[in-house]
């Protein structure tokens, strides 16, 4: 029972990781996509 708790636990970190990288990762692409369109126009 405990190691398939620890398995969960790791699993649920590690959503959320992915979740919270994906977050910055298109905040840094909308500012990415500002400051290119500042240079276009």
């Amino acid at each position: 029972m405990s190691f398939i708790t620890i398995w969960t636990l790791i699993n649920f970190i590690l959503l959320g990781v992915g979740i919270y990288i994906s977050i910055l990762l298109i905040k840094a692409l909308r500012i990415y996509i500002k400051k290119t369109n500042r240079k276009l126009y």
